[in-house]
């Protein structure tokens, strides 16, 4: 599996797509969808996976995924406690690498279709790059993505086709000769979007970065304004207070270097 995320200088299928670009291919990225990826993890098939395909053993794994319990408290009455057979803990450091792991077969599977990916944690990307005649390409995608579908049922994963997304990046002219259903899921046909959020960054179809840009000034501006209007109500509080500990402490908290 190829997890390029926190490297440095290792965003490496950007690179291939805006090489792409610039050899006038056309490249179809489809960011797939898990719900609610890390609650659904067989936690049998998962100490299996370890063991078997890692050489990972002992019972300090076992002890940290299997024999926990989870129970409903409000207003200081709790449910019965209930065994979690599925899943892994939520918010610990061990959850996205232990998914990662569990996921590791599904990588065997869209090499077998010659499929460009890259994943992280519930982060699965598939891409490829083509000449806008070359129609074979389209099939080999969505045998893949059926295929996918069907490695992830028999592990009690759930791919979403409703939040799927598909972007065709590349020159303008090329990309209106493809047809505007290409991915299908579930029977379901996933129309193309002109903008997608990849792990926090908007892609649009051109690689210009502009919606990226423009979202990023809109929320500057948006948090700018809320800082603003927070340092004139603290002044008047302040000033009304006559404490000039707290004038003093408030301008150096709020005012840039």
């Amino acid at each position: 599996m190829k997890s390029s995320t926190l490297h440095k200088h290792k965003n490496t299928h950007l690179h291939d797509l805006l090489l792409a670009s610039e050899k006038g291919l056309l490249s179809i990225l489809v960011l797939l969808d898990f719900s609610a990826a890390f609650d659904t993890i067989d936690q049998n098939i998962l100490l299996h996976r370890l063991e078997q395909d890692i050489g990972i053993r002992g019972s300090a794994l076992q002890w940290f995924v299997s024999n926990r319990y989870q129970f409903v408290d409000v207003n200081g009455h709790s449910s019965q406690c209930t065994r979690v057979n599925y899943g892994v803990p939520q918010g610990s450091v061990l959850g996205p690498i232990l998914f990662t792991l569990y996921m590791l077969p599904l990588g065997n599977i869209i090499r077998k279709h010659s499929i460009n990916f890259h994943c992280y944690a519930d982060d699965t990307q598939l891409y490829l790059s083509m000449k806008p005649d070359q129609n074979d390409n389209i099939e080999k995608l969505n045998a893949c993505i059926r295929d996918i579908k069907t490695w992830m049922t028999i592990n009690y994963l759930l791919l979403n086709p409703e939040k799927t997304e598909v972007i065709i990046l590349g020159p303008k002219n090329l990309r209106d000769t493809l047809s505007a259903q290409i991915v299908s899921l579930d029977g379901i046909s996933i129309a193309p979007n002109s903008t997608v959020r990849n792990l926090g960054v908007l892609f649009d179809q051109d690689l210009s970065f502009k919606a990226h840009t423009s979202q990023a000034c809109r929320t500057a501006f948006f948090t700018c304004g809320i800082l603003l209007r927070s340092e004139i109500y603290f002044l008047r509080v302040m000033l009304k207070n006559s404490s000039m500990h707290l004038l003093r402490r408030g301008w150096i908290t709020v005012t840039p270097c």
